[in-house]
């Protein structure tokens, strides 16, 4: 599934290279952890996942606007100066200046997943009921603590702690892969209306044969389900949220109402 246009193998190769080596670090942190849990490896693991968190992000961000200069809708003005960190001001001579605006990181995930569905033409949503969403608060600040310390406290991560984070962990790639698949099905729904359209018109039958895509959607959809498992979340609440009013599921598949 694309989320903007055609990447050549340059763009896919970087793309991957980057996802690798944010997970790289997350995995080796987490065995390092595993292994000896002492301060330094909580401390290390802990801005190994914020470190994948801010990758993400500017991963995103970048996805957003690519598409959105090839033509997508669903942002206006105001979004595009959040995605590009600017605001506007005026010097005292009364000439234009722009400004680095940054933003706290939970508003800016959730803008960035927001931003992703409605570029794509998708109802905007993020599922903040269960504790994924609170522990991710927590890890924030956390992390902040870590980032600037002002005594050996702040350096301390507990087992609550490292819970929250890990918590936090689980809703984050809960919240990419959910969105990924919402928009996989958007992408499909698209697909068989024109299909069947085609079919209509032309008289001739088509049938899907793109066993990869097949094969990758129901990957995320398996992962995103068992996300959802971990983090508590009601098997009709993640109907829910996964699919829109135009969608009948059936064993947690989706038709087109037509």
């Amino acid at each position: 599934m694309q989320l903007a246009e055609e990447p050549n193998d340059d763009d896919l190769r970087s793309a991957h290279a980057f996802r690798d080596a944010l997970q790289e670090d997350v995995d080796r942190a987490s065995e390092g952890q595993a292994k000896d849990d002492s301060q330094y490896a909580r401390r290390a693991l802990i801005r190994a996942f914020f470190g994948q968190v801010e990758g993400t992000i500017a991963f995103l961000k970048g996805r957003v606007l690519t598409k959105h200069s090839s033509g997508a809708g669903g942002l206006d003005r105001a979004d595009l100066a959040i995605l590009h960190e600017e605001a506007y001001g005026l010097r005292p001579n009364g000439t234009a200046v722009v400004q680095v605006r940054f933003f706290p990181l939970a508003d800016t995930f959730c803008f960035v997943i927001r931003s992703l569905q409605r570029n794509a033409g998708v109802s905007d949503k993020i599922f903040k009921s269960c504790a994924g969403w609170t522990s991710f608060v927590v890890a924030i600040d956390i992390r902040n603590r870590l980032a600037h310390p002002k005594c050996i406290a702040d350096l301390v991560i507990s087992d609550d702690h490292l819970r929250s984070v890990r918590v936090a962990a689980d809703w984050v790639r809960f919240t990419v892969s959910a969105t990924l698949q919402r928009l996989a099905d958007h992408h499909h729904r698209r697909v068989v209306e024109m299909t069947r359209e085609i079919e209509r018109l032309s008289g001739l039958e088509t049938r899907e044969v793109d066993t990869d895509w097949r094969r990758e959607y129901e990957a995320l959809k398996a992962e995103t389900w068992s996300l959802g498992e971990r983090l508590g979340i009601q098997p009709d609440q993640l109907r829910d949220y996964l699919y829109d009013s135009d969608v009948t599921v059936r064993n947690d598949q989706f038709e087109l109402r037509l």
